[in-house]
């Protein structure tokens, strides 16, 4: 999946710095363990939503609404998928 979406981002010309970093806890931490403003990264999420999967990825200042991914995705059962 991420060279799928390195792809599509090399495909839209859309610039891009991948930075690798041990499992982060916060959006805060990564920043700073980075070196870089919070304003300038972006987080990836994983909520489950039914029996489906989605990648969330927002700007590492925002939050995700659930309520707005419930009436998106039209599935009330939704939630941080889990490392299993």
């Amino acid at each position: 999946m991420f060279e799928d979406f390195k792809a599509f981002l090399l495909q839209k010309n859309i610039w891009h710095e991948f930075l690798i970093k041990d499992d982060m806890k916060s959006a805060e931490i990564a920043a700073k363990s980075a070196d870089i403003n919070l304003d300038d990264i972006v987080k990836s999420l994983v909520f489950k939503a039914g029996n489906d999967f989605w990648l969330i990825i927002i700007l590492g200042t925002n939050r995700v609404s659930t309520k707005k991914l419930r009436n998106l995705l039209k599935e009330e059962n939704i939630r941080l998928a889990s490392a299993d």
